[in-house]
């Protein structure tokens, strides 16, 4: 039974959650901490899979609770649950909290978010691996991107356009501002998915605080083959939001199409010599999988999903980055949905500039055949070309 540790400085508080999360008493193992302090002891006594803690306590506070999760517990999913919502705290939550949930929050919501977590953990068996992105509290950017940032920040000439065009060049900035701007602590009551929409919605002075104060992207320098993967995520979100096969799809695809490598991001930084022996695995024929497995690797598309995951991002694109090279295991009578999209995208896409990281992106012409869309191929592809030529134009 996986255990859930709540934490507040009212009493009152936890019994009325205690109540209100009675029915999963047989599913979870549930335990009540009074306070920071008591939330301490109860996470170094282990086995605590799930954190949920009140944001405003005496001493120990949340955040100073959740640093302490995340330095010496980093594999627990953390939370914070609270009403409390400024500025300041915000951003020192930024860094060690995954996910937010805003009070009011009742049962339906609590539940929701604490189910999904649990499903994440049991998705990813690699505990080393969990822990590692349990603690990821940033990741890398393309300097070049971050000082541009930086610039257009400055400006009082810049508006929101100009700073979403960036922020869409770099998956791991697009990735955290979707993370944060589908937080409870924003206010934002639907889901967004969209670069231009949190942008819109945080402002720039938040996207300033976070960029300037709470350091949320990491800067050290990349390697070219991994400004190449920034590269190749970015024609892939732009081919999968003109092929998709409405509105509400294309929205969705453009940010599943630009995270949906995000794992290869990560494992470039947490196992850098595993990454490149794929790379020359790839080189010598075998396929991604195989050296993925051969090189004690999580797939990479389900690091990137696990990832979405745990930082709250909407479902359906967190499910369309784990199973990018491999829809046909959902697809079936969903039809040209999501995931479909980005595969096609993403395969089209690497076949159109050779690949950052000599994957293989075989693209799943069965599945191409039985959703009708093998008269389209040749339009795609041509797309896929001029695309290309845009992006390296600039």
């Amino acid at each position: 039974m996986r255990r859930v540790l709540f934490v507040d400085d009212e009493q009152r508080v936890l019994d009325g959650l205690r109540d209100m999360l009675r029915k999963h008493r047989k599913k979870w193992d549930m335990h009540f901490a009074l306070g920071g302090q008591e939330g301490i002891r109860a996470l170094d006594a282990g086995g605590v899979d799930v954190l949920v803690t009140d944001m405003r306590m005496p001493g120990v506070d949340g955040v100073a609770l959740l640093r302490h999760a995340h330095q010496h517990h980093p594999s627990v999913v953390r939370f914070i649950l609270s009403g409390f919502a400024e500025a300041e705290a915000r951003m020192r939550a930024v860094p060690v909290a995954h996910q937010f949930l805003s009070k009011p929050c009742d049962a339906a919501q609590i539940e929701c978010a604490v189910e999904r977590a649990l499903a994440l953990r049991d998705a990813l068996e690699d505990e080393a691996l969990r822990a590692y992105l349990g603690a990821i509290d940033k990741l890398p950017s393309q300097p070049s991107v971050y000082q541009e940032l930086q610039r257009l920040i400055a400006s009082p000439k810049s508006g929101t356009d100009a700073v979403a065009r960036l922020v869409e060049r770099d998956m791991a900035m697009s990735a955290k501002l979707l993370q944060l701007v589908n937080s409870g602590f924003f206010g934002v009551a639907r889901r967004v998915s969209s670069i231009d929409q949190a942008v819109s919605l945080l402002g720039i002075r938040t996207i300033e605080n976070l960029v300037l104060a709470a350091e949320v992207f990491e800067t050290a320098g990349l390697d070219a083959s991994i400004t190449a993967l920034q590269a190749h995520s970015l024609l892939t979100a732009r081919l999968a939001a003109r092929i998709a096969p409405s509105k509400p799809i294309a929205e969705d695809a453009f940010l599943a199409g630009l995270l949906h490598d995000i794992g290869f991001l990560v494992l470039a930084e947490a196992k850098p010599d595993q990454v490149e022996q794929i790379s020359k695995l790839q080189k010598q024929g075998c396929s991604l999988a195989e050296a993925e497995a051969a090189c004690g690797v999580a797939p990479h598309a389900h690091v990137g999903g696990y990832l979405l995951g745990l930082w709250g991002l909407p479902y359906p694109i967190s499910e369309a980055v784990t199973l990018h090279h491999t829809p046909r295991a959902i697809v079936g009578d969903r039809g040209f949905d999501l995931l479909a999209t980005v595969h096609i995208a993403d395969a089209l896409a690497a076949a159109a500039s050779g690949d950052p990281l000599q994957l293989e992106v075989p693209l799943a012409s069965t599945l191409v055949a039985e959703l009708g869309l093998e008269s389209e191929l040749a339009g795609w592809r041509q797309l896929a070309a001029e695309l290309r030529s845009q992006c390296a134009a600039g």
